[in-house]
């Protein structure tokens, strides 16, 4: 299935929200800002915000994921949402606030699809944290395992 089709699927899902992981510089920007150009959707660089956001970047040793998740709904039109770069955050939390934002992204019932782009941490490698769709493709998708042409390999 390619990654666009995937992304038609989860907009008429419950739960809609996904997150595309990946090491560090092996593209993940590029392929947020392809989705972008190719969706004309929202794109939200999240370490840029918090750079030019003087309140959120005074904050951000105590910007959890509480925190985070209220400033995410702020996004609540429908339509899809990508937002890169959150690895900052994710880096200085513990396990448990990464826990409770990933359980966020799986249990989240919103109008919305927001698409996570961010590197690979351990936590993302165990099986079936988040739910799979109603097709049973993970909604946890590492970059490599997308074929050449943006084909989600398999249904995990």
């Amino acid at each position: 299935m390619k990654l666009y089709d995937f992304i038609d699927i989860q907009l008429t899902e419950r739960y809609k929200h996904f997150i595309v992981h990946g090491p560090g510089l092996y593209g993940l920007t590029q392929l947020a800002k392809e989705i972008e150009k190719q969706y004309q959707v929202n794109y939200i660089d999240l370490l840029k915000v918090f750079r030019e956001d003087r309140q959120k970047s005074d904050k951000i040793d105590i910007f959890g994921p509480t925190k985070l998740t209220r400033y995410l709904e702020t996004f609540n039109e429908k339509g899809v949402y990508i937002f890169d770069q959150i690895d900052f955050l994710i880096n200085v939390w513990d396990e448990n606030q990464v826990k409770e934002f990933l359980a966020y992204v799986d249990n989240n019932q919103s109008n919305s699809c927001f698409i996570f782009f961010m590197n690979t941490i351990s936590v993302l490698e165990q099986k079936d944290l988040i739910k799979k769709n109603n097709l049973g493709f993970s909604r946890v998708i590492n970059i490599l395992n997308l074929r050449k042409g943006g084909y989600i390999d398999g249904k995990d």
